[in-house]
C-alpha cells in the first residue's frame, strides 16, 4: 500500500521541482490546462487489469503531470 501512495507523491515532487525551476513563469500558465487534463486523463489507464506494473507507472505519470498546481499557487 505504501509504495502505491508513494508513486504519486514522488511524481508530484519531481514534476513540481523540474517544472518550477526549468519553465519560465509565463509558460507555466500556458501549460496549466494541458497538464491538468493529462494528469486526470492518464488515470483512464486504470481500466486495464490492476496489476502493480500498471498502477505504479500510471500514478507516477499522473503525479508528474500534476506539476500544473505550482502555476496555480503562484
Amino acid at each position: 500500500m505504501g509504495i502505491i501512495l508513494a508513486a504519486q507523491v514522488l511524481g508530484e515532487t519531481v514534476g513540481m521541482t523540474l517544472f518550477g525551476r526549468l519553465v519560465p513563469a509565463g509558460a507555466r500558465r500556458r501549460w496549466t490546462g494541458p497538464l491538468a487534463i493529462g494528469a486526470c486523463g492518464v488515470l483512464i489507464l486504470f481500466a486495464l487489469p490492476p496489476s502493480l506494473g500498471v498502477v505504479l507507472p500510471v500514478l507516477l505519470l499522473s503525479g508528474l503531470l500534476g506539476c500544473h498546481q505550482i502555476a496555480a499557487i503562484q
